[in-house]
């Protein structure tokens, strides 16, 4: 005796299938973009964010001594700033200064008396895109003026530098 199976398995068709993928796809292609620039902000503020605490740092630094410390190579603390513990980095919360800043190269402590005093990034990693975002952030979102600039010493022309002594 054969029995007489009146069900349907349930399956998706190929349209329904199509369908779905299709939805996941333009989500992906509207998320993606979105997060990605939300994950490039929060970089640039936290970078912003180093800048001002170093800022601040250098600044009382000068205000009790009256004088800028000496230039320093890219991720060494100032032997200034050293001295007595490393007193204005620890009061300023910087502990990341010989670390990689986020964005690509180390952070650089310059002061030339013929050019003034600036916190630089030598060689960052990002696009010129990120790097005007970050400026915006920081200052007037142009890389050529202004507090956050490029090639602030013409022997580093691919430097960006936070101009420490305009505040």
């Amino acid at each position: 005796m054969r029995k007489n199976i009146n069900s349907k398995i349930a399956a998706f068709t190929l349209v329904e299938t199509v369908l779905v993928v299709s939805l996941i796809g333009i989500l992906a292609a509207v998320l993606v973009p979105s997060i990605a620039r939300g994950m490039r902000y929060i970089e640039n503020r936290a970078v912003a964010q180093k800048f001002h605490q170093a800022v601040l740092a250098f600044e009382e630094y000068h205000a009790d001594h009256n004088a800028w410390p000496a230039n320093a190579y890219p991720g060494n603390i100032p032997t200034e700033m050293a001295n007595n513990g490393g007193y204005y980095f620890k009061t300023h919360g910087i502990d990341w200064w010989a670390d990689d800043t986020g964005i690509g190269g180390l952070w650089d402590w310059d002061y030339y008396s013929s050019l003034g005093a600036y916190i630089s990034i030598p060689s960052p990693t990002i696009s010129d895109e990120q790097l005007l975002e970050l400026d915006r952030i920081l200052d007037d979102g142009s890389l050529t003026n202004g507090v956050f600039q490029k090639g602030v010493n013409p022997g580093f022309a691919n430097d960006y530098s936070f101009i420490a002594d305009l505040f």
